[in-house]
């Protein structure tokens, strides 16, 4: 009997299902806003009138303009890297581990515009951007770094990578996978994803594989 009241108290009401079908809409509504706008130029006014609410109803699920700014880009982080994760996992071999860390992003810029715009409008300046003290998004950002890291170093130490210096190269793919995004979305560049997955792999597994896979030490010092 205990346990059946607890279940009964646990599970969602009508008002909490109608409650954050509400903060749902007004995320989709502010990442709108954002991406045409920028962090420090949206006001709260913008987001309520495109989500077609009052003001004062806003702040009855959002205390300020940061924390609607943080949610809806934390929702989009995090169901990156859950795919990413799934994804890389589900992978053989290193090669196949890096194209799938590639893919997933570019395919979800493709599915997520506006979060990529404000990623990069707003990160192009860290200082002011409240995404840069936020500690979950700090910790999603090492995660991702983290990842692709782990999977260099099993390639190195299976002899499919020759030996880079593991963090750098990280940062230096996760780089390289932001501009190519971004120079898409500008216009500057007319691709698709799968033509930009194929530039960015050609690109980095010339760097990366071994020099003769046959005899992986062969690869000659520079």
């Amino acid at each position: 009997m205990v346990q059946s009241g607890l279940a009964a108290r646990s599970a969602p009401t009508k008002q909490d299902v109608v409650a954050e079908f509400r903060r749902a809409e007004i995320v989709t509504a502010a990442r709108k806003i954002f991406a045409q706008c920028g962090y420090r130029s949206c006001t709260v006014d913008n987001i309520a009138d495109q989500a077609g609410i009052a003001k004062g109803t806003l702040y009855l699920y959002f205390k300020s303009k940061e924390e609607i700014y943080l949610t809806a880009l934390m929702a989009d982080v995090s169901d990156l890297q859950e795919e990413a994760s799934r994804r890389v996992a589900a992978a053989c071999g290193a090669r196949e581990k890096v194209r799938e860390f590639v893919a997933v992003r570019l395919e979800h810029s493709e599915r997520h515009a506006d979060f990529w715009r404000i990623f990069f409008s707003e990160f192009s300046n860290l200082a002011v951007s409240p995404a840069a003290h936020s500690k979950p998004f700090q910790a999603a950002q090492q995660r991702s770094i983290a990842q692709i890291e782990k999977v260099l170093e099993d390639g190195i130490a299976h002899h499919e990578i020759h030996k880079v210096p593991v963090r750098r190269t990280a940062m230096a793919i996760a780089d390289l996978i932001r501009c190519v995004i971004e120079r898409r979305l500008m216009g500057f560049v007319k691709s698709t994803p799968r033509e930009d997955l194929t530039f960015v792999m050609n690109l980095l597994w010339g760097g990366l594989q071994p020099t003769n896979p046959a005899n992986p030490g062969s690869r000659k010092r520079g």
